[in-house]
């Protein structure tokens, strides 16, 4: 159903976008049918209880910094490489998509020992085998003949604990690590 001119400037209005004339073309419409001002106010007020809702949310969103990124120059093969480089990790993301890095369950980002391997806040198992690997970041080198490519080893272990943790979003939609109650795996589970 397509809008009416009256939709359309009941609808400027409310999004404060309106010019005089349109002020002037409602008041005349509102002189045939009284109830176009009600409609105008009917919509105003939804909108002010729209924005009343959404207000908390903004208000978390604007604390959040965004980094800035200092702009580059843009090159042939650095544009090539770019979007090679997007591709495969689009491939990848489609065909592999896994859950969020891991953490230990006080919160924080999992360490790294000084062999360069993860420290893992679950105690090492018995190795059963090595997952095809992500694709995290994938740049040209500085002279344009290869890339450097950075990948997530996934391997598979088994090991046993006396905790579990799993993540849930909190109300601002933060991972945050909850304890699992080992009963809830009377029976064998795969994930």
């Amino acid at each position: 159903m397509e809008p009416t001119r009256e939709d359309l400037l009941i609808a400027r209005v409310i999004d404060r976008s309106e010019a005089v004339t349109d002020w002037d073309e409602i008041e005349q419409s509102a002189r045939a049918d009284a109830a176009v001002w009600r409609r105008v106010c009917e919509g105003l007020r939804d909108d002010a209880l729209l924005r009343a809702a959404v207000a908390p949310a903004l208000l978390v969103a604007d604390r959040v910094d965004v980094p800035a990124r200092k702009p580059q120059p843009v090159h042939d093969w650095r544009s090539a490489a770019g979007w090679l480089a997007a591709g495969v990790f689009a491939l990848l993301w489609a065909f592999g998509r896994e859950s969020p890095p891991p953490t230990d369950p006080a919160g924080g980002a999992v360490s790294t020992q000084s062999s360069g391997e993860p420290a893992s806040p679950i105690p090492a198992g018995r190795t059963l085998g090595e997952l095809s690997r992500v694709l995290v970041q994938a740049e040209p080198t500085e002279d344009g003949r290869s890339l450097r490519v950075v990948s997530m080893r996934r391997i598979l272990e088994e090991s046993v604990v006396d905790q579990v943790f799993q993540f849930d979003q909190d109300e601002v939609g933060d991972l945050r690590p909850t304890q699992v109650e080992l009963a809830s795996f009377q029976t064998p589970s795969d994930f």
